[in-house]
């Protein structure tokens, strides 16, 4: 009849579910920059007259510079720390974005949107992933 009192460990209990819904913001906000591309440029491009293909050079330049720059944000991560990879990447990402916005070539959105983003975006989000499974990891 009586309810033993159970403990809580994160994710369940404690600041877990805060690091859950922090990653997520993270990642919502940093990973939705790719699926957002022909909202935000689609105007620039056709004035540009960069038609489809251009748009798939830039989007897979970005994808690409995402999946490799993965390689190194573990070293990363173990020389500094998760905070200052991470602050490190947001910085320059946004860094980046800025720079696209006055672009006015292809070439110019391939540097600053492609290969500036595509370097650092896994900065941010990696360092969540990475973060987020070692926090799980240690309760289990």
């Amino acid at each position: 009849m009586f309810m033993e009192k159970k403990k809580l460990v994160p994710p369940d209990g404690g600041w877990g579910w805060i690091v859950v819904i922090g990653a997520s913001a993270v990642n919502l906000c940093t990973r939705s920059i790719e699926q957002s591309f022909g909202l935000l440029f689609g105007d620039l491009l056709r004035d540009l007259g960069v038609g489809t293909t251009g748009a798939a050079v830039i989007m897979s330049t970005l994808d690409a510079l995402i999946n490799f720059s993965g390689l190194f944000v573990g070293p990363l991560i173990r020389a500094l720390s998760y905070r200052k990879v991470s602050v490190a990447g947001s910085i320059l990402v946004a860094s980046g974005l800025m720079l696209t916005s006055p672009a006015n070539s292809m070439a110019h959105i391939i540097i600053t949107y492609s290969i500036i983003n595509g370097r650092y975006m896994i900065r941010i989000s990696g360092t969540t992933f990475l973060r987020f499974a070692k926090e799980i990891k240690k309760f289990h």
